[in-house]
């Protein structure tokens, strides 16, 4: 869908074309869906700062973190040969969503992540968001449906559920493969709407 890229947890081997990704498509939010494994740990940022393979290092700026069930950090990341610096980028990271568990878990931490990335795109929606999970579909697909179905009711005030799952299933036939999914996409915006002054014909 147009404003993301879905993506698996990099590899080790793959940590430097991971963040050679989001410097190339200026992304200045990335979201993580799930816990990275030991062998993932970079992602995690232990101690601070981390090298990124050999090309490019990553330094953690701020935990902005209002609650448990939600990370927010701010890095900074830098291509060593060039020193050329990013803008900070942000990474939401709703570690409690098992990569078995085809839904979130809870409600609330999903809306809250929402409206954190929302409030944090208001600046420049034109830039891509990262968002990626243990096999890059099936957390992040759900993610992307979920956050699409509720701009399109923001700016239009009515959304085709089933029509905005079809255009991401067709962009990613993986996203979406059980009907358990596909519900909870309805769920969740009822949940929206409830929250919300939006008003719905």
């Amino acid at each position: 869908m147009s404003g993301y890229l879905m993506t698996q947890f990099p590899l080790v081997d793959t940590i430097d074309d991971f963040w050679t990704m989001v410097i190339d498509y200026s992304c200045e939010n990335i979201v993580v869906l799930g816990k990275p494994t030991q062998k993932e740990d970079w992602l995690l940022g232990e101690g601070g700062d981390f090298a990124a393979g050999n090309a490019i290092s990553v330094k953690k700026l701020q935990d902005r973190s209002p609650n448990t069930e939600l990370a927010i950090v701010d890095y900074q990341v830098e291509r060593e040969r060039t020193g050329s610096e990013s803008e900070p980028i942000r990474m939401f990271s709703l570690s409690q969503w098992s990569s078995d568990s085809l839904l979130p878990p809870s409600d609330s931490s999903l809306l809250h992540l929402l409206e954190q990335l929302d409030s944090r795109r208001r600046s420049d929606n034109t830039r891509p968001v990262v968002v990626m999970c243990r096999d890059g579909c099936t957390q992040s697909g759900l993610f992307c449906c979920i956050s699409n179905i509720r701009d399109q009711m923001k700016m239009d005030e009515e959304v085709d559920i089933f029509q905005t799952a079809r255009r991401l299933k067709k962009r990613r036939p993986e996203a979406l493969e059980n009907v358990k999914q596909y519900q909870y996409c309805y769920n969740i915006l009822g949940l929206y709407l409830d929250s919300t002054d939006v008003y719905v014909n």
